[in-house]
């Protein structure tokens, strides 16, 4: 999932972009379900342990199948039940997920009225998104839409690798990179 963060307009805004039911697909049968095997000998704690079981979650979400406390976390025992699927027509997405790959994306909005209503808005849609597994394991892409006056002629995009983690200083590293390069 991709997450770009844009200042522009003069209202808080997000978008989220669902993935296609081609691409759930996709890359539901890029996996090697044989690999499900190797999963006993693995520890926790092993990036292919978390790579298998993501796969395993993304099928179990996106195909409805029924799981305890709304958490998608496998045992050992259910993995031996799981259909796994041999072919594209064995995934059947669930109808929660049909629906918002159908609509392709979401846009909420603030109204415009308020800036600190419209920003916890926002914030409270983002988090309620990146809580519910069922929506993000779908979702491709989410932009947020911040105004700022004084950046009227810029659009800021997220800087990973600038060498901190503080968005902060991103925004400074780059405005501070811009304004050396373009004056």
């Amino acid at each position: 999932m991709t997450v770009d963060l844009h200042v522009q307009g003069t209202v808080y805004q997000v978008l989220f972009v669902y993935k296609t039911s081609q691409e759930i697909i996709d890359e539901l049968m890029s996996f090697d379900w044989d690999q499900l095997d190797d999963f006993d000998s693995l520890q926790p704690n092993d990036p292919e342990y978390k790579r298998i079981k993501y796969k395993i979650n993304l099928f179990l979400i996106v195909t409805g199948h029924d799981h305890k406390d709304d958490k998608y976390d496998i045992t050992l025992e259910e993995k031996d039940v799981l259909p796994i699927p041999r072919k594209e027509e064995d995934i059947k997405l669930c109808d929660e997920i049909k629906e918002k790959v159908e609509k392709e994306f979401e846009i909420f909005s603030g109204r415009g009225r308020k800036l600190l209503d419209d920003r916890i808005y926002v914030r409270d849609k983002l988090e309620e998104t990146m809580n519910n597994d069922k929506i993000n394991c779908i979702l491709k892409e989410c932009i947020v839409y911040l105004p700022a006056d004084i950046l009227e002629v810029l659009e800021l995009v997220d800087a990973p690798g600038a060498g901190t983690s503080c968005p902060l200083e991103q925004v400074t590293i780059f405005l501070y990179n811009y304004i050396y390069i373009h004056v």
